[in-house]
């Protein structure tokens, strides 16, 4: 068992939840799975179980190195300790996409059918800036996207969103609409 409440535990609950999304995305159970990492103001994780990050922080309005602290003084002790964090973030995923690729599906494999999309809902936490939102998406979806495409800043991530849906055969609520990604 896993003790939930114990913080250093966070990147064992992780995996376990990244398993459980591969496994209903790969048996069918569901076409769409949703995963958020942290509280809204990433209050909840103390980020010490990543190696080179302390367990304190800066006292930004929480004694430990979360995301909020890291948002605001990512510095500390001349260490870029969020630097090191979104690094292990985003080992995370390409731990999903490689979970992904050996899953068999229709037309390749789980990730070739498949988008994923990794995101942040604000740029920096030091600015709280949300028009410039710090998103990769992964996967083609068939073939639907194209691979390998960066965004210009003024396209809103709307757009994004539209084309996921118009993917999946659902009316898209967006006005915005960005053709520029598809293949």
């Amino acid at each position: 068992m896993i003790d939930i409440k114990d913080g250093a535990q966070y990147p064992n609950i992780l995996d376990a939840h990244l398993a459980l999304m591969v496994a209903s995305l790969s048996c069918g159970i569901t076409r769409i799975a949703q995963l958020q990492l942290s509280d809204s103001s990433g209050n909840n994780i103390n980020f010490a179980f990543v190696p080179g990050v302390p367990p304190k922080g800066t006292g930004y309005k929480t004694a430990f190195r979360n995301y909020h602290d890291l948002g605001h003084n990512p510095v500390l002790g001349g260490t870029d300790h969020k630097r090191i964090v979104d690094k292990w973030m985003m080992l995370q995923m390409a731990k999903l996409v490689d979970m992904m690729k050996v899953v068999p599906a229709d037309d390749g494999t789980l990730f070739s059918s498949s988008v994923v999309l990794f995101g942040n809902h604000m740029q920096d936490g030091s600015n709280h800036d949300g028009n410039h939102l710090p998103w990769i998406s992964a996967g083609n979806l068939g073939g639907y996207f194209k691979t390998g495409v960066c965004l210009p800043d003024h396209q809103p991530s709307t757009g994004f969103m539209a084309e996921v849906c118009t993917a999946f055969g659902v009316k898209s609520p967006y006005a915005e609409s960005m053709a520029s990604i598809r293949a």
